[in-house]
């Protein structure tokens, strides 16, 4: 199932019993924006991820089990995806910080994940605003796909355009984003001995204190930058 196509940073040795397969598509996109070089930002001509949006969602779908996970000691406990037996086969398609993409290019990547016999297909993309079925890639690509045979999950949105829905065509699985069920508690702790709690998740950077007004402080020996919840 699937290729293991070598480019920059990345050999066959990057395809293994999980990662079985792994292609990008450029063409398309050079054709319509430029050479990638053109960016002005850090990219690699492979598969390889240079801004961790498509280890993200393929962790999200796909991670094995680890135990004791944790963000620098808070919510520590078990992470796994979805089907963490399940194999992946990855499709490059988009490039750049903005992560730019060419439908030519998306629609080479639907042909050859049908091709390779792939179960399901997962997409973290869309098009807003929408324009019609048989003008998106992502509704054409899936339609082949389904009739196929083959599941295509699909994102609702993109944050750029929040409450705005990309992907609706009834043969695809839209799947909209949520949110995590708790809270991070983190103390603040006031040069009058007071304590107040706020949602935080610490991250970098020690805070030793703040001057409040002329007489309280603020101080932590956590490390932390905030979490709007």
């Amino acid at each position: 199932m699937g290729e293991c196509v070598t480019g920059d940073h990345f050999t066959l040795e990057n395809c293994n019993s999980k990662v079985v397969g792994a292609r990008y598509y450029w063409k398309g996109f050079e054709a319509e924006y430029g050479p990638l070089e053109s960016l002005n930002s850090t990219f690699f001509r492979s598969a390889r991820d240079e801004n961790g949006h498509g280890t993200h969602t393929a962790s999200i779908v796909a991670r094995s089990m680890v135990r004791n996970a944790n963000l620098y000691g808070i919510a520590r406990g078990v992470a796994r995806g979805g089907a963490p037996s399940a194999r992946l086969a990855v499709y490059k398609v988009c490039w750049g910080t903005l992560r730019l993409c060419s439908e030519a290019d998306i629609l080479s990547a639907f042909d050859d994940s049908i091709n390779d016999g792939i179960d399901i297909i997962s997409i973290s993309l869309a098009r807003i605003p929408f324009v019609s079925y048989s003008g998106d890639a992502n509704s054409i690509g899936a339609l082949h796909a389904f009739r196929k045979g083959i599941l295509v999950s699909v994102v609702a949105g993109i944050f750029f355009f929040p409450g705005i829905v990309g992907n609706a065509a009834p043969w695809i699985l839209t799947i909209a984003a949520s949110f995590v069920d708790r809270e991070f508690i983190s103390d603040v702790h006031l040069g009058n001995s007071k304590i107040f709690k706020r949602r935080n998740a610490y991250l970098w950077g020690s805070i030793t204190s703040y001057s409040l007004g002329n007489t309280a402080h603020t101080r932590s020996s956590r490390r932390s930058t905030t979490m709007l919840t």
